[in-house]
């Protein structure tokens, strides 16, 4: 025996090391594809932070907007009432105002 028919003889594969090499590429290549995809995949992951960061940002602002309403209504309340506030929730709801005054609304 030479080295040539040594060295072809151990290079070469046999058939179900072939095989089991394909198995073994798909299913690598299948658990990574859901790893990927689907439902509960990185991408649906990143996809999800994404949205909650946003959420998370409307319930802040709604939170300020809550703690303003919240001051608003202390304000309101007979053993702490701020008569410039009534005044000015007055002439909004009931849209009045005295002719030598100058409304300027507020529309953001």
């Amino acid at each position: 025996m030479s080295i040539k028919s040594v060295l072809r003889s151990n290079n070469r594969p046999s058939g179900g090391a072939i095989i089991r090499l394909i198995v073994i590429g798909g299913l690598a290549a299948y658990m990574v594809y859901h790893l990927l995809q689907g439902n509960r995949g990185l991408l649906a992951l990143f996809k999800i932070k994404e949205v909650v960061r946003e959420e998370q940002e409307v319930l802040s602002k709604l939170e300020h907007e809550k703690s303003i309403l919240a001051n608003n209504i202390k304000l309101l309340r007979p053993q702490s009432l701020d008569l410039d506030l009534l005044d000015e929730r007055a002439r909004d709801v009931l849209n009045l105002a005295r002719d030598d005054e100058v409304i300027i609304r507020d529309m953001s």
